[in-house]
């Protein structure tokens, strides 16, 4: 029997939302943003067994509307304006949702259960990063776009329960003698490139993260996106001729928006697990594979921090759960 912690579900106006797996106990159902606890069978309703969550008529769950999700026009103001509540792109031309704080937080619903059902299965990585495994007390650095930056953590926000991102809870996870963290919200791997050295020559780790890829779906081939991590590396290896390399692939992204294709995000993931491939010191963690095989009974809104291209909290420990669970760590 498993136990899932803080599994996060999104109410809308159809009243049903889906849990990863089937629970046999469900423990408790609370909204840590806004700190209430939900009860069953006032505000809601579910079967032992069955994957789907109700909400009753009555019920103190928080949910949202069609325009919520898509606000119309006379409604919308496009980020990257100050107060922000949509993006452009969506399906047929339609605003989404869109929030850089704690709006999605605060609708969704977390629920702590049992389950009897089979985890899917993660790969451990086996023979990759020699030197962390003989040494495990490193010096440790992230490169990255906004998600290892830390966007839509409670603690990243300031904002209750003040949750660390995923990498200040890897760093934790890893025991890391010092840590920095270089990621930068916006950005994609030609500006890793660009600041690689002016970072190494503030900081030089024995392990680095590299996790680009979402911001660059739509702006490079595959082939551009391979070679210049590729890149990133080599320079990295002239500061330290040693340094070992884990790169992620990226959580999938909404995939009704354009800026996120599925299909490109898979490709670009494939590029860095082809990379990986050729040298012990690369190790490749696929985030959004695994992301796809757990969460294959959710929607992309039951775990978004943004609507659009960020985790939650709970995809904030996903990402750190898997890292160690990858690294052998648990």
């Amino acid at each position: 029997m498993t136990f899932i912690k803080g599994e996060t579900v999104l109410f809308t106006a159809s009243a049903d939302a889906s849990l990863a797996f089937p629970p046999l106990k469900i423990q408790r159902i609370y909204n840590s943003a806004i700190g209430i606890d939900f009860r069953t069978g006032r505000d809601i309703e579910w079967t032992p067994g069955c994957l789907r969550l109700t909400r009753p008529a009555g019920s103190a769950v928080p949910y949202l509307t069609h325009d919520d999700l898509y606000p119309p026009a006379d409604q919308a103001v496009f980020y990257p304006a100050q107060g922000a509540n949509a993006v452009s792109g969506g399906p047929n031309g339609a605003a989404l949702r869109f929030d850089n704080r704690d709006f999605f937080a605060r609708h969704q619903l977390e629920v702590d259960y049992w389950t009897e059902a089979p985890i899917p299965p993660l790969t451990v990585l086996t023979g990759k990063l020699p030197r962390f495994r003989s040494n495990p007390a490193l010096k440790l650095a992230f490169v990255g776009d906004s998600i290892t930056e830390g966007a839509n953590a409670s603690k990243f926000v300031g904002v209750p329960p003040f949750q660390p991102s995923y990498a200040e809870l890897t760093a934790a996870n890893l025991h890391a003698a010092e840590t920095r963290n270089f990621a930068v919200g916006g950005t994609g791997c030609l500006h890793g490139i660009m600041h690689l050295e002016s970072w190494l020559n503030d900081f030089l780790p024995d392990l680095m993260f590299v996790a680009y890829g979402m911001n660059d779906l739509t702006g490079m081939t595959p082939a551009k996106f391979r070679s210049s991590i590729m890149e990133l590396i080599l320079i990295a290896r002239r500061y330290n001729p040693v340094m070992e390399f884990v790169l992620i692939g990226s959580m999938p992204g909404n995939a009704e928006w354009k800026c996120t294709p599925p299909a490109a995000t898979r490709t670009f993931a494939g590029e860095l697990d082809a990379l990986a491939k050729t040298d012990a010191g690369i190790a490749f963690i696929d985030i959004g594979g695994y992301w796809e095989k757990y969460f294959a009974n959710k929607k992309f809104r039951d775990l978004t921090g943004n609507g659009v291209n960020h985790p939650n909290d709970f995809g904030h420990r996903f990402y750190a759960e898997t890292i160690a669970d990858a690294l052998a760590l648990n």
